[in-house]
Protein backbone atom coordinates (compact mmCIF):
# COMPACT_ATOMS: atom_id res chain seq x y z
CA UNK A 1 0.00 0.00 0.00
CA UNK A 2 2.63 2.40 0.72
CA UNK A 3 4.38 1.64 -2.69
CA UNK A 4 1.14 2.86 -4.07
CA UNK A 5 0.53 5.87 -1.88
CA UNK A 6 3.02 7.34 -0.36
CA UNK A 7 2.27 9.77 2.42
CA UNK A 8 4.72 13.00 2.29
CA UNK A 9 6.62 13.29 5.53
CA UNK A 10 7.51 16.75 6.96
CA UNK A 11 10.42 18.29 6.45
CA UNK A 12 13.70 18.37 9.28
CA UNK A 13 12.18 21.66 10.28
CA UNK A 14 8.70 21.23 10.29
CA UNK A 15 6.38 19.85 12.99
CA UNK A 16 5.97 16.31 12.56
CA UNK A 17 2.47 16.43 14.09
CA UNK A 18 1.25 19.42 12.15
CA UNK A 19 -1.09 19.46 9.04
CA UNK A 20 1.35 17.58 6.89
CA UNK A 21 1.50 14.49 8.70
CA UNK A 22 -1.82 14.75 10.54
CA UNK A 23 -3.06 14.06 6.64
CA UNK A 24 -4.51 10.39 5.86
CA UNK A 25 -4.76 8.44 3.26
CA UNK A 26 -8.92 8.50 3.28
CA UNK A 27 -11.75 6.22 2.14
CA UNK A 28 -10.15 5.34 -1.02
CA UNK A 29 -7.14 3.39 0.86
CA UNK A 30 -9.93 2.04 3.09
CA UNK A 31 -11.40 0.70 0.41
CA UNK A 32 -8.26 -0.18 -1.41
CA UNK A 33 -7.06 -1.95 1.95
CA UNK A 34 -10.09 -4.06 3.03
CA UNK A 35 -9.44 -5.49 -1.49
CA UNK A 36 -5.96 -5.97 -0.47
CA UNK A 37 -6.84 -8.07 2.34
CA UNK A 38 -9.63 -10.02 0.67
CA UNK A 39 -6.72 -10.61 -1.73
CA UNK A 40 -4.75 -12.39 0.66
CA UNK A 41 -7.29 -14.74 2.23
CA UNK A 42 -8.47 -16.00 -1.41
CA UNK A 43 -4.71 -16.24 -2.01
CA UNK A 44 -4.17 -18.38 1.26
CA UNK A 45 -7.17 -20.18 0.92
CA UNK A 46 -6.19 -22.90 -1.06
CA UNK A 47 -3.01 -23.57 1.63
CA UNK A 48 -5.10 -23.93 4.25
CA UNK A 49 -7.18 -26.11 3.05
CA UNK A 50 -4.70 -28.62 2.25
CA UNK A 51 -2.87 -27.66 5.73
CA UNK A 52 -6.73 -28.87 7.14
CA UNK A 53 -7.78 -31.80 4.42
CA UNK A 54 -6.29 -34.64 6.93
CA UNK A 55 -8.46 -32.98 9.61
CA UNK A 56 -11.64 -33.23 7.20
CA UNK A 57 -10.80 -36.50 6.18
CA UNK A 58 -10.19 -38.48 9.26
CA UNK A 59 -6.72 -39.66 8.52
CA UNK A 60 -3.36 -37.66 10.58
CA UNK A 61 -1.13 -39.23 8.78
CA UNK A 62 -1.58 -37.23 5.87
CA UNK A 63 -0.32 -34.48 7.45
CA UNK A 64 3.31 -35.55 6.92
CA UNK A 65 2.35 -34.94 3.34
CA UNK A 66 -0.29 -31.88 3.15
CA UNK A 67 1.78 -30.11 5.67
CA UNK A 68 4.66 -29.13 3.87
CA UNK A 69 3.27 -28.65 0.37
CA UNK A 70 1.39 -26.27 2.31
CA UNK A 71 4.38 -24.67 3.60
CA UNK A 72 6.01 -24.76 0.46
CA UNK A 73 3.09 -23.42 -1.37
CA UNK A 74 2.48 -20.60 0.72
CA UNK A 75 6.29 -19.86 1.06
CA UNK A 76 6.23 -19.68 -2.74
CA UNK A 77 3.73 -17.13 -2.83
CA UNK A 78 5.01 -14.78 -0.49
CA UNK A 79 7.78 -14.63 -2.40
CA UNK A 80 6.28 -14.15 -5.45
CA UNK A 81 4.50 -10.97 -3.45
CA UNK A 82 7.94 -9.80 -2.10
CA UNK A 83 9.25 -9.64 -5.62
CA UNK A 84 6.54 -8.07 -7.44
CA UNK A 85 6.77 -5.68 -4.52
CA UNK A 86 10.54 -4.84 -5.04
CA UNK A 87 9.85 -4.91 -8.76
CA UNK A 88 7.43 -1.98 -8.62
CA UNK A 89 9.57 -0.12 -5.82
CA UNK A 90 12.48 -0.16 -8.28
CA UNK A 91 10.22 1.54 -11.22
CA UNK A 92 9.00 4.07 -9.26
CA UNK A 93 11.63 4.89 -6.50
CA UNK A 94 12.62 8.15 -7.99
CA UNK A 95 8.57 9.27 -8.07
CA UNK A 96 8.59 7.66 -4.71
CA UNK A 97 11.56 9.44 -3.16
CA UNK A 98 9.96 12.85 -4.97
CA UNK A 99 5.95 12.47 -3.81
CA UNK A 100 7.70 11.77 -0.24
CA UNK A 101 10.36 14.38 0.03
CA UNK A 102 8.17 16.91 -1.18
CA UNK A 103 8.59 20.64 0.57
CA UNK A 104 5.39 22.55 1.52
Amino acid sequence: MSILFPIPIPGATANPYGRAASRGRGLGAAVLSLMLLAAALILSGPFAFLAWLPALLGRPWLWALTLPLALAGSACVYAMLVAGAAHLMGKREPELLERILVEE
